[in-house]
């Protein structure tokens, strides 16, 4: 039934698409966002919040299914995104409690207004009418449907984000609430279908949305053993196997879970980035287009989490194994001193954009303490200790400390962004040239978050130094302010 679905709604697009190249069209589509809304994170209940890890608020893939992450100005009155898109149908997500992302289909040439109603975002096209409801579906399911106005598939995936916070959860209390969660997920689904029939039959919606919706939300009963998908076969979870369908994000989903739960699996739940990258090398599993996502995935994870020679490493082997060179230079575009020769210092990039040196802040700062926080944008316990930062700040506020933030993000964007939402404003800095820096390396900064403290004379005295929600920390600052 699904893959009969699927395969008439490849066949309507490329019918639509016929239709509208006979017309000139600008070759973008136009976003126009009112009053951004901040939805990439979540706050729970019992406490802490989680987010979507990158901090972006739209989300699309090109023609060659390198994806883009878009975030928003949450201060304007409006933001407007423009898409460069030469594909005559591409699809749109827009982030929803960080942990849900509504999707919408969009033509070349649209120019669309997002508007929210408290967080959930609503969608009008402003360059051609729409009779249908092809742009209300997603937001009405939510409301009516959706059990807390999230998709119960979400708390299958991922019970530990947004109940097991507040609950303090183990494994079999995880494993509680995902059986509730199959429960609603079926009931939830076989209502969806019955409402896309219904539509379909009053003609209130098109026969593209009503396709693109039946593929996304079919039920997928792998959920069911959600635990146990090591034991599946590839195509009871990628289904229909279809190449053609990897423009949607729901189908890539399937991908990237199924090779994940693979990996971890096969790692005893010790897997690193680089093991899985080469796991979808030797594999037969896979289809030419599905390691192109799993490789670009993979070596994303790793440029996080690694060493310069590591990456450089795997940025070779990403190189061989990508026959698109356009997608190879997009990617070393986008990782800050990959391919660079090493130079000693470390190039910091402060929030009003000025460039120093690492050598120039301790200069700056000559004759106090430093304690110097590594973090990230997606890096979850870095932002989960930045309150016992704020604390200990407050703490020592007036003495002669300095709390320094340097992000090792890729993205100018996320760290900019994260440092704003988190209220990291002050000496907030990011690494321009992280993997062209030989003092990054000899710093050995392997894992975040890390915290290093610097003495009055500028030198380096704890390079592994105590969290700032431990009390140890206290200690150290104290005893150093003495010297």
């Amino acid at each position: 039934m699904l893959l009969s679905l699927c395969a008439l709604l490849l066949c309507f697009c490329k019918e639509e698409a016929k239709t509208h190249s006979q017309v000139n069209l600008p070759n973008e589509i136009v976003l126009i966002i009112k009053e951004p809304v901040v939805n990439n994170r979540l706050d729970l209940p019992g406490g802490g919040y989680t987010s979507n890890g990158s901090y972006h608020e739209i989300e699309y893939v090109d023609q060659r299914l390198v994806p883009h992450f878009i975030p928003l100005d949450y201060e304007a009155d409006a933001d407007t995104i423009s898409i460069p898109t030469s594909q005559e149908v591409l699809e749109v997500t827009v982030a929803y409690k960080a942990l849900d992302n509504l999707s919408y289909l969009f033509r070349r040439g649209d120019s669309v207004l997002i508007d929210y109603m408290g967080r959930l975002p609503s969608i009008q096209l402003l360059n051609r009418r729409v009779d249908q409801l092809d742009y209300e579906i997603e937001g009405w399911l939510r409301t009516h449907i959706h059990t807390e106005n999230l998709p119960s598939e979400e708390i299958i995936n991922r019970p530990f984000f947004y109940h097991g916070f507040q609950l303090g959860a183990g494994e079999q209390e995880f494993k509680r609430i995902q059986k509730i969660a199959w429960k609603s997920y079926q009931k939830e689904t076989h209502q969806i279908m019955q409402l896309l029939d219904s539509l379909k039959q009053q003609n209130s919606i098109s026969e593209r949305a009503y396709l693109y919706y039946q593929a996304k939300y079919q039920l997928k009963p792998y959920l069911a053993q959600i635990g146990d998908l090591v034991s599946m076969k590839i195509g009871e979870i990628i289904d229909p196997r279809s190449d053609s369908l990897m423009m949607y994000r729901f189908h890539r989903q399937k991908v990237f879970q199924y090779h994940k739960v693979q990996a971890f699996h096969a790692y005893e739940r010790g897997v690193r980035p680089q093991a899985s990258y080469d796991m979808v090398r030797t594999s037969d599993l896979y289809t030419d287009l599905e390691k192109k996502i799993l490789f670009m995935d993979c070596f994303n994870e790793i440029v996080k989490v690694s060493s310069r020679p590591i990456i450089q490493e795997y940025f070779d082997k990403f190189r061989e194994d990508m026959t698109d060179s356009s997608v190879v230079q997009y990617v070393q575009s986008r990782v800050p001193g990959l391919g660079e020769p090493m130079g000693k210092n470390m190039q910091l990039m402060g929030l009003d954009s000025s460039i120093m040196e690492f050598s120039d802040l301790l200069a700056l700062h000559q004759g106090k303490l430093i304690y110097i926080d590594f973090w990230a944008s997606w890096c979850r316990p870095c932002i989960a200790a930045f309150p016992d930062s704020k604390e200990l700040n407050a703490q020592f506020e007036g003495q002669e400390v300095e709390f320094v933030y340097l992000s090792i993000d890729d993205s100018h964007t996320s760290w900019y962004t994260s440092s704003n939402i988190h209220g990291i404003t002050k000496n907030s800095f990011l690494i321009t040239n992280r993997l062209s820096s030989s003092l990054f390396e000899d710093l050995s900064i392997r894992s975040i978050p890390r915290y290093l403290l610097v003495n009055k004379e500028g030198n380096i005295v704890e390079h592994d130094a105590p969290g700032p929600g431990n009390k140890q920390i206290e200690t150290f600052l104290e005893n150093y302010l003495l010297k």
